[in-house]
């Protein structure tokens, strides 16, 4: 578990299965940081994700070291074993309730970042309302065809829509800087990252096809991955 020092105000917490992690992962995190100002981005590998299928992902453990080997040399970023400490299964509620007692005195906003496709699936989740009322999101998206101002308007009209149906009627809209924001619950914040063509279920396929996972993700997890004979059938223990 990593705790920071108290002069660290913004807090980015980027959660997933990283199975495994990838330049699409790093990217974001770097434009997000940026363009929210934060001090730094803290990865959380899952121990055991509860929507997704347990066969094809990596042992918690391998995934952890993928993660470090893949942010070591960013300073920005940082690595929570927070989920793998826990075990079982790894609900998001949880996390930032931990994540809020630890942090505590440290006067340290956390914001949740977070993919469009499983925002718009947070309905799923465990006690997902309970969530607005904790951490503020940010919704990161792939920019649309067409203007990038209109994309924008495009992307957060999507979530206003979906917010005002799924958490609460009472957010408001406000299309110039792009947040959706309520009286009592944390707001919601929209942003476009840049589009890499990436995903961790491709690099896995390539994998099994014995195929190259170069330029992927970064070579000292490619290092890893063949040391370990990952996502090759039988998984290391």
């Amino acid at each position: 578990m990593v705790k920071f020092v108290s002069n660290m105000k913004r807090l980015g917490i980027f959660g997933g299965t990283f199975n495994p992690i990838h330049f699409g992962h790093l990217r974001v995190a770097v434009e997000v940081r940026e363009l929210f100002f934060l001090d730094a981005v803290l990865f959380i590998p899952s121990a055991q994700p509860p929507h997704k299928e347990q066969s094809d992902i990596a042992p918690a453990n391998d995934r952890r070291h993928m993660t470090q080997l893949a942010i070591q040399s960013y300073p920005f970023f940082h690595l929570s074993t927070i989920e793998i400490d826990r075990k079982g299964l790894s609900y998001t509620i949880d996390t930032i309730k931990k994540l809020q007692q630890l942090y505590t005195e440290d006067n340290i906003q956390l914001f949740y970042m977070i993919g469009l496709d499983a925002f718009l699936a947070i309905h799923t989740w465990k006690y997902f309302q309970k969530l607005f009322d904790e951490i503020p999101f940010i919704v990161m998206s792939r920019p649309v065809s067409g203007e990038q101002s209109n994309s924008m308007n495009v992307l957060t009209n999507t979530l206003y829509e979906y917010v005002q149906k799924t958490i609460s009627n009472d957010y408001s809209l406000d299309n110039a800087c792009h947040c959706i924001s309520h009286m009592r619950k944390q707001s919601i914040h929209c942003c476009q990252v840049t589009s890499l063509d990436i995903s961790a279920s491709q690099i896995r396929r390539l994998l099994i096809k014995n195929q190259s996972i170069h330029f992927l993700l970064p070579d000292d997890v490619i290092d890893y991955i063949n040391h370990k004979q990952l996502y090759r059938g039988k998984q290391s223990i």
